[in-house]
């Protein structure tokens, strides 16, 4: 795959709870919880936004806005990947690995994967990571694209992808790498 954008988006502010809004929002979704059309999603994010606390911001520059949050939510759910992917997209699974760490020592991996595809046979295909950063630094995106990697690691799956959704950027996560990345030397 290569990167996809979706048309860039009005000043935004990013915060944790803006995050914990667009996660929530598309597990409901992709469990039928919460109809994707752009009023009901517009309608949960303002529940959220209050259950969590925050003002409902009409200035998506000043705090969480529940009408950029809809409008963050369409966008991604358009986005080829996205798209292509939802019909067996299923939301937050719970991954634990065990791994030899030398000396007799083991080490223990947890994660929660934000959307996995399963092919027929049960087997784990697609990974997606939804991320809600406004614009992350290039330490961060290698932070993701090693968090997935990890979660590739656990599941066996094949393919990875870091879904930026402010942005609408896809970065593809490979076993080992980044696609187009090249491996640093250790």
């Amino acid at each position: 795959l290569d990167d996809e954008l979706a048309e860039p988006t009005p000043e935004v502010r990013g915060s944790a709870i803006r995050g914990r809004a667009l996660h929530k929002l598309m597990e409901e979704i992709l469990l039928a919880e919460t109809p994707d059309d752009e009023t009901s999603v517009r309608t949960r994010a303002a529940e959220l936004l209050q259950q969590l606390g925050e003002n409902d911001h009409s200035d998506p520059s000043e705090g969480p806005s529940s009408r950029e949050i809809a409008s963050t939510i369409g966008r991604t759910l358009q986005l080829p990947v996205v798209a292509q992917c939802r019909p067996t997209l299923q939301p937050e699974l719970g991954v634990f690995q065990l791994r030899a760490a030398g000396n007799g020592n083991v080490t223990a991996i947890t994660g929660i994967v934000d959307a996995i595809t399963q092919g027929k046979e049960g087997r784990p295909e697609v990974i997606i990571d939804w991320k809600s950063d406004v614009a992350p630094a290039p330490e961060t995106r290698h932070r993701h694209a090693a968090q997935v990697r990890e979660y590739l690691d656990c599941t066996k799956a094949a393919r990875g992808m870091v879904v930026y959704m402010t942005t609408g950027e896809v970065q593809e996560v490979v076993k080992g790498s980044v696609a187009g990345e090249v491996p640093k030397d250790n």
